[in-house]
């Protein structure tokens, strides 16, 4: 807990992994409203069964592990959305364990929006070229098309 952030382990994923001890003590400590609420950043089929119908502590820790399990191995978006979602929702988190966390989580946020605007640019710089193919395209079917309704006339 205590260790430095290697930079080759600075992903989001691999911090729930080194830190899943810790976050599964805090979020056990935590109510039901603000587990559900963490709950339900999740898909309805990601989780082996319904929160509604578990009772105590020992289900509610199954459901807390399911849920820690689900975001260990999801991409780096999603993890971080959790991620930041349970230091705005938990009480009790250590402020080292927080930091590392938010501080992690939001460089993986800066990360997907570059990716995402990267991928944006590069399909608008591919969007033009393929409209100009298309046109092109159609142009040189409709040139067809008048020859054949030029040498065919309906009678």
């Amino acid at each position: 807990m205590d260790e430095e952030l290697d930079p080759d382990d600075g992903n989001v994923n691999s911090i729930l992994t080194q830190e899943y001890s810790e976050l599964l003590r805090i979020l056990c400590c935590q109510s039901d409203s603000v587990i559900t609420q963490l709950g339900q950043t999740m898909p309805s089929d990601a989780v082996w069964f319904n929160r509604q119908a578990t009772a105590g502590s020992a289900a509610a820790s199954d459901y807390i592990k399911a849920m820690l399990e689900y975001f260990r191995h999801t991409n780096t978006t999603e993890c971080s959305d959790f991620l930041q979602r349970v230091c705005l929702l938990c009480e009790g988190i250590p402020m080292h364990l927080e930091s590392k966390i938010m501080s992690v989580a939001g460089n993986a946020c800066v990360l997907a929006k570059k990716k995402q605007k990267q991928s944006t640019k590069e399909t608008a710089q591919e969007t033009p070229h393929g409209q100009r193919k298309a046109v092109k395209l159609r142009a040189s079917l409709t040139r067809k098309l008048i020859r054949v309704w030029q040498d065919n006339p309906v009678q």
